[in-house]
């Protein structure tokens, strides 16, 4: 079925990216996939048992000890005796400047997949983070709910230039390296704008009466063939035209990545006034360009939705 074709491909994309990352880790420190998470988890979490470790990297006892052994030989961990705990495991210096490789080189892979991503694929992103935000609060799940609306009103209480900021300045002290101007830009928009896509499919799907849900029951669909067949595809006509407004609004708030000195369109023209010259005749232009663009999209949206309310 097409929901499993989808599923298929979302897995398929997270192990790529898996494989991706684990190669770097591999080529770093020479250790193994759990050796790697081991070492990650003990320079945040020092003084675990074996068993409290293998628990977090997903290993059995034996497996949990075979790997620990792997480590101490290599002078990457220490067993040291606690009173009450008996063995604990801490990171010697060289554990710790190799999980600081490890976070490096994630980082550098990561970065490597994401930098060629424009503003069409952010865009991309930001709905598909939406999508999943918005079935999180409609799932009638207490606990999916609760995130996904901290998450949500949170973000949509700050303004967008400080989230741009705050990942561009804060991100790199919790990876302990640069993520570049390009990459914070794209990771900023996409959980930024997933926020305001979130709510706007939130409230596309209920726009479809219950009605429409009992049919599909009735039809012995389950709730992700109801929402794939049903629900979603009479969701996303309704809600398109307040779709492509926000996504006007995205291409506008792109211009505020000036405050982190981001290469943008209105960059481009700064850039432009600065060679010639005429800084003031360039703004000027990029004025004249956002205008263009944006009453043009709008327009276009306005006949849509008037297309689409004759159909409805």
């Amino acid at each position: 079925m097409q929901v499993d074709r989808v599923a298929n491909l979302l897995g398929a994309a997270g192990l790529a990216v898996t494989d991706v990352v684990l190669a770097g880790v591999a080529d770093t420190v020479e250790v193994s996939p759990s050796g790697a998470a081991a070492l990650v988890v003990l320079s945040t979490s020092p003084g675990l048992s074996v068993t409290e470790l293998g628990r977090r990297v997903g290993l059995s006892q034996s497996a949990a000890v075979r790997m620990v052994d792997s480590l101490q030989a290599r002078d990457l961990v220490d067993r040291r005796s606690g009173a009450r705990r008996g063995v604990s495991l801490e990171p010697t210096a060289a554990g710790r400047q190799a999980a600081r490789e490890l976070l490096d080189a994630r980082t550098r892979r990561l970065a490597t997949l994401f930098a060629p991503l424009g503003d069409a694929q952010r865009e991309h992103l930001a709905r598909l983070l939406g999508t999943l935000l918005a079935l999180m609060r409609l799932s009638g799940s207490r606990l999916l709910e609760i995130v996904a609306r901290i998450y949500v009103d949170g973000l949509r209480s700050v303004p967008l230039v400080m989230v741009i900021l705050w990942v561009y300045l804060l991100v790199p002290l919790l990876l302990g390296r640069p993520i570049g101007k390009e990459l914070s830009a794209i990771i900023t928009f996409t959980i930024f704008e997933a926020a305001y896509y979130s709510e706007i499919m939130r409230a596309g799907i209920q726009s479809i009466s219950r009605g429409q849900v009992y049919a599909g029951q009735a039809m012995g669909l389950t709730y992700a063939q109801n929402m794939h067949y049903v629900i979603l595809p009479q969701a996303f006509r309704n809600m398109l035209p307040v779709l492509l407004t926000q996504t006007i609004v995205l291409f506008q708030d792109t211009s505020l990545v000036y405050a982190i000195g981001a290469y943008d369109l209105l960059h481009g023209f700064e850039v432009l006034g600065k060679n010639y010259g005429r800084t003031v005749e360039t703004y000027l232009g990029a004025a004249v360009v956002y205008f263009v663009i944006c009453f043009s999209l709008s327009a276009l949206v306005k006949r849509l939705q008037k297309k689409i309310a004759i159909v409805r």
